[in-house]
């Protein structure tokens, strides 16, 4: 199975959907899509228009691929919300056998067209790199990377948004959603440092300024050929998706029970590392 993965790094909303959207014009196998039926897509034209600035869910368009993933219940995504004995239960536990029926959905959803390479997103794989690197030793992953001043406080916004009822206290949110990530970047780290071949990494500053050439560089340093009909389309889509189209995405980290200076101290090494102060 060949497999490109978008992921985000330790910050989460950091452009990787667009990434993602950008991609799927290229003629990629995708998983994870929504229609006018699911409560996701209902949410953001009815009862959650604020949701739509901080991450549009549009029926028949791309979306995450991890509710495969969360299939028997043992996953380090349900840690992130208010669900502290869970959270607790589940580090004991191996992922690996989330991870082999993973790779069955995708077998089973592909296999009228299994020539194509996946392209897949979502951001708790992050936590879970080294068995996702055992289950798919050919991944491709294209790691972005946000300033945590700004990822970490526009996550906790969007979690409140779609999942009041679990994320629990706003105040318990910032710090819980701090010690996911810090702990998903060590990892990813660690990774990149074993095989770095198998990452692309991609500076949120430099997408936003050069789309369609952060591609090229993507399919350049994984060796894929991007056609110049795949390039049009992918042109189409980003000027037809500007990120502004539904008006700013606000947030502030204090809301979330966290100060600019705390996570600037939990994620001093990594800013360093991409120039982020």
């Amino acid at each position: 199975m060949r497999v490109i993965r978008v992921r985000d790094d330790g910050t989460v909303d950091d452009g990787s959907t667009r990434i993602h959207c950008d991609m799927a014009n290229g003629g990629l196998a995708v998983a994870g899509s929504t229609s006018d039926t699911q409560p996701a897509t209902r949410n953001h034209r009815a009862g959650l228009p604020e949701a739509r600035k901080a991450h549009e869910v549009l029926a028949h368009e791309v979306e995450e691929c991890g509710i495969a993933l969360l299939q028997n219940f043992v996953s380090t995504a349900w840690s992130v919300w208010n669900l502290p004995t869970y959270a607790g239960w589940v580090l004991e536990k191996s992922r690996k056998e989330s991870y082999g029926r993973y790779a069955d959905v995708l077998r089973l959803i592909g296999a009228r067209e299994s020539h194509k390479r996946w392209l897949l997103k979502d951001p708790y794989h992050l936590a879970e790199i080294d068995i996702l690197l055992e289950v798919f030793p050919d991944a491709c992953i294209i790691q972005t990377h946000r300033d945590p001043l700004k990822a970490i406080p526009s996550m906790c916004n969007v979690l409140q948004m779609f999942r009041q009822d679990m994320a629990g206290e706003a105040t318990l949110i910032g710090p819980r959603q701090c010690t996911y990530w810090r702990n998903a970047l060590d990892r990813a780290q660690a990774a990149y440092k074993r095989l770095p071949r198998n990452f692309f990494n991609v500076d949120h500053r430099a997408f936003l300024k050069d789309p369609i050439g952060t591609v090229h560089s993507i399919y350049r340093f994984f060796g894929l050929t991007l056609s110049q009909g795949a390039e049009q389309q992918m042109l189409g889509w980003v000027a037809a998706s500007p990120t502004s189209r539904h008006g700013p995405h606000r947030y502030a980290a204090d809301t979330w029970g966290l100060t600019t200076t705390e996570i600037s101290e939990i994620f001093s090494d990594y800013r360093a590392r991409h120039q982020f102060e």
